[in-house]
């Protein structure tokens, strides 16, 4: 049996670098879509430990306390579903709001928008899109993940978003 040390050793990369060039690919194609449509504030991406992160504001996907996404939305999607067809990576969509609570008969709470809203797009994908359903989940984490301070309206419209993290791929050993 091979020792764990000596394997990597004769690896030119370490094993969690094998898609790091499949996701700067991904996320050059998507910074060139976003850039091209002039949504590069509604768009943010970076690649961080867990994967990709493709990071979209409120504002470009759903209207202030609905899940149903925006019409204007779908191509978005649809631009993204043709990058993550490339790859065969796991996909976790996450949905988040503000701590406004929320105040219509539909959902109880911010826990259950952020989930529609995350569970809609996993089923926009896998409906009309194609991609497995083994490849996608859906999150939501309410406000109780805020990237800033809740306390002025930017900072509140910058925590209503929804993160699509393509994962890094798990590697097995033999």
């Amino acid at each position: 049996m091979m020792k764990f040390s000596s394997y990597f050793t004769r690896m030119k990369k370490p094993p969690v670098l094998l898609d790091e060039e499949q996701l700067r690919r991904v996320m050059i194609d998507l910074a060139g879509y976003a850039k091209q449509k002039g949504l590069e504030d509604a768009i943010r991406m970076e690649i961080v430990e867990r994967g990709l992160t493709i990071n979209m504001t409120e504002k470009l996907m759903f209207n202030s306390g609905s899940a149903e996404i925006l019409p204007e939305a779908l191509p978005v999607l649809n631009e993204i579903v043709v990058q993550l067809k490339t790859v065969p990576n796991d996909i976790s969509i996450e949905g988040h709001t503000d701590n406004i609570p929320i105040a219509n008969d539909r959902f109880g709470s911010n826990w259950e928008l952020s989930t529609a809203r995350a569970t809609n797009i996993v089923k926009y994908f896998v409906e009309q899109q194609g991609i497995a359903p083994n490849r996608v989940s859906a999150s939501g984490y309410g406000e109780f993940r805020p990237i800033t301070d809740n306390s002025t309206p930017e900072g509140r419209a910058a925590n209503r978003r929804v993160v699509l993290i393509v994962q890094r791929q798990r590697i097995t050993l033999k």
